[in-house]
């Protein structure tokens, strides 16, 4: 699944706060239907595969590569933080585009005393609600 941004707010849905929800909705929907190895995929494509094994808390980046071409899976703390960090990515993805996703994930954060979100959650796995709401009060204040 190669993330794609939607067009600006659809005439359907009439508020931010709306359009909002929905782009949460979808995005969690996407990271509980999307297959591991397409998760894989679309982070490695996303943030190459030293960033998504450092998310995932993975000390071989090649791992990353083999779990998008099926050649193994990822364990299941490790499929959490994938699917955690995928579930972001898709959000901001969908509310904006692939490059101010990306952007977003390495570039200093205020809500994180100025430490890359992607840091947080290779560091913190526990913090990913807290990323998730960081994102959501970006994509809020775009």
């Amino acid at each position: 699944m190669v993330l794609r941004s939607e067009p600006a707010r659809a005439a359907i849905i009439p508020t931010q706060d709306a359009w909002l929800k929905h782009l949460t909705d979808r995005s969690h929907h996407d990271a509980v239907r999307t297959s591991t190895s397409e998760v894989a995929a679309t982070l490695q494509e996303l943030f190459g595969q030293r960033l998504v094994a450092f998310m995932t808390g993975v000390d071989d980046p090649k791992a990353v590569g083999r779990w998008a071409r099926r050649e193994r899976t990822p364990r299941d703390q490790t499929e959490q933080r994938l699917r955690d960090a995928f579930q972001i990515a898709r959000l901001l993805t969908m509310a904006d585009s692939a490059d101010t996703a990306r952007a977003w994930f390495i570039g200093m954060n205020p809500h994180f005393a100025n430490r890359a979100p992607f840091a947080v959650l290779g560091e913190e796995p526990e913090s990913a609600p807290r990323v998730l709401a960081a994102a959501k009060a970006f994509i809020a204040g775009s």
